[in-house]
């Protein structure tokens, strides 16, 4: 298992959490003792890959967008809220870019690029 902190623009809010790749996606267990959570495989590609998409049409890094009410217009939190990506627990949500964001960055993909109060995820 990997440890992580989520993404969050205040040090105070971050929270601490492990992750293992499964056969059906990546388990996410919370260090809150809530329940494990698994993030497909198809909805980790499908993020992965609309976040990229997005990046390179932009040339830009892009907004994470990891509110579960109000993600801003045009990030990516704003795309899985419209998009329902199965998982076996229920739909994902942008709230779990926050866990999304440390573990694509562990693998290489993206880094971290703070503006405000946002998290943008740049390529």
């Amino acid at each position: 298992m990997i440890n992580e902190k989520t993404w969050h623009p205040a040090k105070t809010k971050q929270t601490h959490f492990v992750w293992e790749a499964t056969e059906s996606g990546l388990e996410l267990h919370h260090s809150t003792g809530s329940a494990s959570h698994v993030i497909s495989w198809q909805a980790f590609y499908e993020v992965l890959e609309h976040a990229r998409n997005q990046a390179q049409s932009s040339n830009a890094p892009i907004v994470a967008g990891c509110s579960m009410t109000s993600p801003p217009a045009g990030s990516i939190g704003a795309w899985v809220k419209t998009k329902k990506l199965k998982n076996p627990k229920g739909a994902l949500t942008p709230r779990h870019l926050s866990f999304l964001g440390p573990i694509y960055k562990k693998m290489g993909f993206i880094s971290r690029v703070t503006k405000g109060n946002s998290i943008l995820w740049k390529f």
